[in-house]
């Protein structure tokens, strides 16, 4: 393994640039073989299944890339690793049953439609989402990010454009059974494969079930911290739910405005993992998170200024049959890039460094005021939906010049 900054976020963003250009072909793809309400809904579904997979993992990929980083013992660790995936399989488990139990007042709370199938077919795949980011922060925290990535490209698009090519012709339903079971497979796969790579085959199948209260703690807090974060990003769709077309228009929009979040955080993964382990000087690798920030800040400028000399030709290239509905939301939208680039260059360093939940506290901040926003600006179209937004990612702005200050005039030692 080569230890190099340079190698490993060199590797992180070769991935990047293969998972975000695997996300433009799989949007293209289900703008082209999918009707505009099932293309919505599968959407907002995977999104949903963002979001709550990560409650569902209760905060230990983030726990595991906290404590097993700083642990010099490889027995130690491994024994924290199987503990930690062993709880993630649990609540799972209990998460499928519970929409088994609870499946068409789930399925219309979440979707607008009340279909028990769909509710199933969302379980697993939240299942599988929950075991797959405990399987990538597995390999990130062994530095192995190749494997990590492979992982998340998987379950973020290459899995889906499958789908899409094999049953695309099929109802929506069907394409989430489809999904979720090959996520569930291909999660459990890297799991078992990371156990056998790293001989912790027997730690994932001892008897310990007991965390320390400091990891218990922290996990609860960051997987609440992930969950407000992909509620930035779903709660404006769920709010149109009963519109489906709506709903993925605004979603598709989002994933061109928040392509500074695909872009940053392969490097900034990287930095906060160097920063928090045994292995690095701690010191040197916080200035470098700074200087990455501000390279973020200048390059989103030019996302910018890019986007507006030609934005509206690519997106009528790839996404002919949608395109005029998502540029009208974009063009809100997009100056919020710098904000959220720098906002997502911080975070994950934020989050190992320190126990208090910084970025928890500015997330809720940030969803109440979408919210507020989204009451006071009327009936709930996509129009009220793209201000509120336009209110909620003003706050970004706020809370990145600030963290950048404060990490600024920070001591070494």
């Amino acid at each position: 393994m080569d230890e190099s900054p340079r190698h490993q976020i060199s590797a992180n963003l070769a991935f990047t640039l293969i998972k975000s250009a695997s996300v433009l072909v799989s949007i293209r793809l289900a703008d082209a073989v999918l009707t505009a309400q099932v293309m919505g809904l599968i959407l907002l579904l995977r999104r949903q299944g963002a979001l709550w997979s990560n409650l569902v993992q209760l905060g230990l990929s983030q726990s595991l890339q906290k404590f097993y980083v700083a642990d010099e013992r490889q027995a130690e660790r491994l024994e924290l690793w199987g503990v930690m995936v062993r709880w993630v399989a649990v609540a799972s488990t209990v998460f499928v049953t519970l929409c088994l139990l609870i499946d068409d007042s789930l399925a219309n709370l979440l979707f607008g439609r009340p279909e028990k199938s769909l509710a199933w077919g969302f379980g697993i795949y939240v299942a599988g989402i929950a075991l797959g980011f405990m399987a990538t922060s597995s390999w990130q925290a062994e530095f192995r990010f190749v494997r990590a990535n492979l992982i998340d490209w998987m379950n973020g698009s290459l899995l889906f454009i499958v789908c899409l090519i094999w049953a695309g012709h099929l109802p929506g339903t069907s394409i989430v059974f489809i999904l979720s079971g090959l996520t569930l497979a291909a999660s459990l796969l890297a799991i078992w494969s990371f156990a056998s790579m790293t001989n912790g085959r027997n730690a994932l199948f001892a008897n310990r079930w007991r965390l320390e209260r400091s990891i218990t703690r922290y996990g609860y807090t960051r997987a609440l911290t992930a969950f407000a974060d992909l509620a930035t990003m779903v709660l404006g769709p769920w709010l149109l739910r009963g519109q489906s077309e709506q709903a993925g228009y605004l979603i598709v929009a989002l994933i061109v405005v928040r392509v500074a979040q695909s872009l940053v955080l392969p490097v900034a993964r990287v930095l906060a993992l160097r920063a928090n382990s045994y292995r690095y000087n701690q010191h040197r690798e916080e200035q470098l998170i700074l200087k990455f920030a501000g390279i973020v800040f200048v390059v989103s400028w030019l996302f910018v200024a890019l986007y507006f000399g030609a934005g509206d030709i690519a997106l009528a290239w790839w996404l002919p049959n949608s395109s005029a509905h998502i540029l009208s939301i974009v063009d809100k939208l997009v100056l919020f890039l710098p904000a959220i680039g720098v906002f997502y260059a911080l975070r994950n360093h934020i989050e190992i460094r320190y126990t208090f939940p910084f970025n928890l506290v500015f997330l809720v901040c940030a969803i109440a005021t979408l919210l507020i926003s989204s009451r006071l600006l009327g009936p709930v179209t996509l129009t009220s939906i793209t201000n509120a937004m336009s209110h909620m990612f003003f706050a970004y702005y706020f809370y990145s010049a600030a963290v950048v200050v404060v990490l600024a005039r920070r001591k070494p030692g």
